[in-house]
């Protein structure tokens, strides 16, 4: 589409396409992808190439991404297709694919500002992580995650928050699995 503009004679419009396509090939293909590659000489090249028209302004060709909402957005919603494919796979009883989709959202979670929404999505993802690692019998990675789970839902919104309580649920589990009898019927 961007060559399109070009042979058109809109500049503007062929060097904003090819910025977005890049974008899309970043998060697909990866940074470090020839296609990336690629596409970046071309846009470098029409630049170039570009500042040579009068009234056109393409210095910018420092590849500024998505606004900073709208990067906040797509890793939300990147966020949520992990998750919903975690959950596909828990319910498909394929955890250990589960468990990859599970840990790729808790990833992401890194990239974006922490406040309280998104604390609420890390102690959702964590609980899941650790029914996940539970039912894969990795019980010390499944304690860490449901403590971790526990605190964030206890610091959002109590100790007698549902989740909070599904959360020592799964970590009561975790330690009967483990013969660990004391720690699994401790009231906290």
């Amino acid at each position: 589409m961007g060559l399109s503009y070009y042979e058109m004679e809109q500049y503007e419009n062929s060097l904003a396409h090819l910025k977005a396509a890049r974008i899309i090939y970043i998060e697909v293909k990866g940074e470090d992808s020839e296609d990336v590659k690629d596409i970046t000489d071309l846009i470098e090249s029409l630049a170039d190439e570009m500042n040579d028209f009068p009234g056109v302004d393409a210095d910018e060709t420092d590849f500024p991404e998505l606004d900073k909402q709208a990067d906040i957005e797509k890793v939300n919603d990147n966020i949520k297709k992990h998750m919903s494919l975690g959950h596909d796979k828990d319910k498909n009883h394929n955890s250990d694919e589960a468990k990859i989709n599970y840990l790729n959202a808790l990833n992401l979670t890194n990239t974006i500002e922490e406040n309280d929404e998104n604390t609420e999505t890390i102690a959702n993802i964590n609980f899941y992580l650790g029914r996940i690692c539970k039912k894969l019998e990795e019980y010390k990675e499944a304690e860490e995650y449901l403590i971790a789970s526990i605190n964030s839902f206890t610091g959002l919104h109590g100790a007698n928050y549902f989740e909070t309580a599904r959360s020592y649920s799964q970590l009561g589990d975790v330690y009967y699995y483990q013969d660990d009898y004391h720690n699994a019927i401790k009231k906290p």
